[in-house]
């Protein structure tokens, strides 16, 4: 999401090259807008690249919350936190370059909070800054359909758990910390032994993303299935409605 990835990617969608864009995609959702719709008038693929979402240990908890085993969702807690010391040169830190955490680690638990339960029905939340009006740190409460409800926190003032805890009627899962990488999950039914599923990988799992942009190509297809542009102008849409209530803005911000 530096501000110059904007027209680099819109050269690319108008030369008819298929693009895997980096999260977030743009800086706000007029940006992404004017992408999307480059995207359809020429007829070609683009996608954001979220690689949490092609991971086998999400994809375990999407089947697992699928299932019918657990009953209805109730609750999510997510969060995503390390340290990194406070310096206005670094990208994190430079609010020309897109800096904050809210766009940069807080997109993971808005994004497994989307996946599981949907769009925000309404949302809770306050942001804190650095001395340079950056923000560092991040809680969000959503109000979701079906009564459930999603707290969320991230930071980069501290090392933080890093996992997503996600609770139905019928029992809990949890993804282990940096959840967002293919980290073990644990399925705690009520009244029976947790059941923990691993996802041995000798890398991060990048690769899964990379299957299934090849994979759509491979079958025409202009953009995923598995994580639509419309999942992703409603993330971005989400994160832009954060951004006013936390006060979180960027020179991007002014047409």
């Amino acid at each position: 999401h530096h501000p110059f990835h904007l027209e680099n990617t819109l050269s690319c969608l108008k030369a008819g090259k298929a693009v895997l864009c980096e999260k977030p995609f743009t800086m706000n959702s007029r940006e992404l807008e004017i992408l999307v719709k480059t995207a359809r008038e020429n007829d070609v693929f683009l996608m954001e690249a979220i690689w949490t979402r092609f991971l086998p240990s999400t994809r375990k908890v999407l089947e697992l919350a699928n299932s019918d085993v657990l009953g209805n969702l109730l609750n999510l807690y997510a969060d995503f936190g390390f340290l990194l010391d406070f310096d206005p040169t670094h990208r994190l830190y430079d609010p020309a370059r897109g800096g904050g955490a809210l766009l940069d680690i807080g997109i993971y638990p808005v994004f497994i909070s989307l996946l599981m339960g949907g769009l925000p029905e309404s949302i809770t939340g306050n942001a804190r800054f650095t001395e340079n009006k950056v923000d560092h740190s991040g809680n969000l409460l959503f109000e979701q359909a079906n009564a459930l409800r999603s707290s969320l926190n991230y930071t980069l003032v501290t090392d933080a758990p890093t996992e997503a805890n996600i609770m139905f009627e019928k029992g809990w899962i949890r993804m282990e910390s940096w959840w967002l990488t293919p980290t073990p999950i644990t399925l705690h039914m009520h009244g029976k032994d947790p059941e923990r599923f691993e996802f041995p990988e000798p890398g991060n799992g990048y690769h899964y993303e990379a299957a299934e942009v090849m994979s759509c190509l491979d079958a025409g297809l202009k953009e995923s299935p598995m994580l639509p542009l419309e999942f992703s102008m409603g993330l971005m849409q989400t994160l832009d409605s954060i951004r006013k209530i936390c006060g979180i803005h960027y020179q991007q911000d002014n047409p």
